[in-house]
């Protein structure tokens, strides 16, 4: 008798090991399926306002020597994709926001940040 229980116990673990494998395997399968690798979507953008009563000009790189791509008005609220603490300084102040509508750079002299604004990659 005891034998037999000895014997059911060993293969209620096997059975127990094959289904569980079988299931992680279905899972791994999943997501192997579901279709091409996605990137992390991309941080939401931190609000800032621009302080300067005669707006910011959007420069292509941060440094006041290149190229204006646009510009914001005095208290316009824009979108801050990330930071860049090592940029030509303006007034004393080395970082420079990322900013997307149009694609480039802002120097944080002239824009107030309304919660912290991540390191650019």
């Amino acid at each position: 008798m005891m034998f037999r229980n000895a014997v059911s116990g060993c293969l209620a673990v096997a059975l127990a090991s094959v289904a569980f494998t079988g299931i992680a395997q279905a899972d791994a399968q999943h997501v192997r399926d579901s279709g091409p690798s996605v990137s992390a979507p991309a941080a939401k953008p931190v609000k800032g306002t621009v302080t300067s009563r005669l707006g910011v000009n959007v420069r292509q790189y941060p440094t006041s020597k290149s190229k204006v791509v646009g510009t914001y008005r005095y208290r316009q609220v824009i979108d801050l994709t990330c930071k860049k603490t090592n940029g030509q300084p303006v007034n004393g102040n080395r970082v420079w926001y990322k900013v997307n509508k149009p694609n480039g750079w802002v120097t944080a002299a002239y824009v107030k940040n309304h919660a912290v604004v991540p390191l650019c990659k």
